[in-house]
């Protein structure tokens, strides 16, 4: 893009690439956004500042499900119906930053205690798990205190500041 702009004589400072710290969205932002009620707990014992770098739907077998969370790493969110207690269970397995339960369906106690111990959040939603996946996609980031930081790093690693300063001080 930096050369097409160069040919139209639209002077170009750097391009700052997108970066998950100011584009996932937080638990919180999308708890928020789902209209999610936790199951497990008071929100206080969990991370709900945590950036969710990837959203997975558990609609498969429970081996196929366990297989693609294991990939999806550390910091994801599942989705699932409340009365799938074999993903649910496949998803506290894999340490998921939270688990959204669909359908309006609580799951039984042994869930319930089992994410306490793992000490992961379970939301339940009213909505279909279609829904509720198509909402948590369009789920926004807002930038967060201690993000200043990031953006500056981001822009001191990426633009020529100091010609830009030359062109404004014109």
């Amino acid at each position: 893009m930096v050369p097409f702009l160069k040919e139209k004589g639209i002077s170009s400072f750097g391009v700052i690439q997108r970066d998950e710290r100011l584009t996932a969205p937080t638990l919180g932002e999308i708890v928020e956004n789902i209209d999610g009620k936790l199951l497990n707990g008071e929100p206080s014992s969990f991370n709900f500042d945590v950036l969710v770098n990837s959203v997975l739907v558990g609609a498969m077998s429970v081996n196929a499900a366990l297989s693609y969370f294991r990939r999806a790493g550390p910091n994801s969110l599942i989705i699932t119906g409340g009365d799938r207690a074999d993903i649910i269970l496949a998803a506290l397995e894999v340490n998921a930053a939270g688990v959204v339960l669909t359908g309006n369906l609580e799951p039984d106690g042994f869930i319930i205690s089992s994410a306490i111990e793992k000490n992961i959040p379970l939301i339940l939603v009213y909505q279909d798990t279609f829904t509720t996946a198509s909402k948590v996609e369009s789920t926004v980031a807002e930038l967060q205190l201690g993000e200043q930081e990031v953006c500056k790093e981001l822009v001191e690693m990426n633009c020529d500041v100091n010609e830009l300063l030359k062109l404004l001080s014109k």
